[in-house]
């Protein structure tokens, strides 16, 4: 294993060096055109940089949720962000998707994962519904699908839609992939013993036009049923963050999982993979990468959000073309006073 800040000309440039962009989560990769990648943000810190002395602190003057930025792997240039402005010209802290369905008017969205969908031609995004109680609350996912991707996000088409059995206690945005027809998704059980994550899939066709009701869920007889009664554990969690990817040189799919929010029941300072030839599984978990001190301070720091970027290897003519696997997740502070003096959390932390 091996930390990637100061090696990788691509990833030095999610660095907290913007006088705009102070630092990002959720930091999820997504495949859009040639070799135009999206990517999704939890939530971005929008403000400038001041000295004091010989430091640098971030001033930020708002949090916009669901924010994006373009990366293109061929020309190299700065990521491109975009989020949702206000007529003043301010950041929209509502970030650029509505809930169009919502079950409360005080809903809003973190984007967390996605895919195209290889015969629409459509983006799909799922994004945790969010409701400010007790700081946050997560009480379901949404499926956002835009029609027209590949035009500037402002002129966007979109459509929501909640997915019928996501609810606070069984979430479908782990990990999103295409898998010939279907659209597969992984989801966290917390009702469930150990919380562990669940798959469903629902043909893209039925998907594009709107018919969740055709979700099925897999059992632990290993078959596909519409109903969740009988879900079959996958891996033990919680992880409500992930990725869902195939590797073609190894011929298995893998998962990158790190959840912090398990750390308050048993800490677990550690970035997970699971791998498995079969969708269905048995899947094996273990330890990818161990993270490193001060971050193992869970009563100082976050560590969430593992996610895996396979177009800067093999999943991209312009990646080394190994069969390394790049990952990164997210550091965050407990504190606010550290977030805005220690530059180097805030941003994904890459490894490979």
């Amino acid at each position: 294993m091996k930390n990637l800040h100061g090696e990788h000309r691509w990833i030095q440039r999610f660095r907290t060096t913007s006088i705009f962009n102070l630092g990002d989560d959720s930091s999820t990769s997504i495949h859009l055109f040639n070799e135009t990648y999206l990517w999704l943000w939890g939530d971005t810190l929008v403000g400038s940089l001041q000295t004091h002395g010989n430091e640098l602190t971030r001033n930020w003057t708002s949090m916009p949720h669901s924010a994006l930025a373009y990366v293109d792997l061929r020309n190299s240039p700065e990521p491109i962000y975009y989020w949702r402005l206000n007529p003043d010209g301010t950041p929209d802290l509502a970030g650029i998707f509505r809930p169009q369905h919502p079950s409360r008017p005080d809903e809003y969205y973190w984007i967390v994962s996605g895919t195209m969908l290889p015969q629409s031609k459509k983006l799909l995004i799922l994004a945790q519904v969010i409701i400010p109680i007790n700081n946050f609350e997560l009480i379901g996912t949404d499926i956002i699908l835009i029609s027209n991707p590949f035009e500037h996000p402002s002129t966007w088409n979109y459509k929501t839609q909640r997915i019928p059995t996501s609810t606070f206690n069984l979430t479908w945005q782990t990990g999103v992939n295409v898998n010939e027809d279907h659209v597969i998704f992984v989801g966290c059980s917390s009702s469930m013993p150990k919380q562990p994550l669940v798959m469903s899939r629902i043909l893209e066709k039925d998907l594009v036009e709107g018919r969740l009701e055709k979700m099925e869920y897999l059992s632990k007889d290993d078959t596909w049923q519409f109903s969740t009664f009988n879900l079959k554990p996958l891996v033990d969690g919680p992880y409500v963050e992930g990725t869902l990817n195939w590797h073609p040189h190894l011929k298995v799919w893998f998962m990158m999982l790190c959840n912090v929010y398990n750390w308050a029941i048993e800490p677990d300072p550690n970035v997970y993979i699971a791998t498995s030839s079969h969708l269905a599984g048995p899947w094996t978990k273990s330890i990818a990468y161990a993270v490193e001190p001060p971050w193992t301070n869970v009563s100082t720091y976050w560590v969430y959000a593992a996610k895996a970027h396979v177009e800067y290897t093999f999943g991209s003519p312009m990646g080394d073309g190994s069969s390394d696997i790049i990952f990164s997740f997210n550091v965050n502070a407990v504190h606010e006073s550290l977030l805005k003096t220690d530059l180097a959390i805030y941003h994904p932390i890459f490894v490979r």
